[in-house]
């Protein structure tokens, strides 16, 4: 697939065995279009802060 979107993002993994996937990551984009909140978790097995990323994208409306 196009990784474009990883690559402009910084989210493209390079190393290991996952290298060339897509890190898990949560972006919240305020009303202005920009990023208002980040979140990229450590171990991609791993799930991301849901309720807090919630809590960003509420601040960010």
């Amino acid at each position: 697939r196009n990784k474009d979107f990883a690559n402009a993002y910084g989210v493209l993994l390079a190393d290991g065995p996952l290298a060339g996937v897509t890190a898990r990551v949560i972006f919240v984009v305020g009303k202005d279009g920009k990023i208002a909140y980040k979140q990229t978790v450590p171990e991609i097995t791993e799930e991301p802060n849901y309720e807090e990323a919630l809590a960003a994208a509420k601040a960010a409306c």
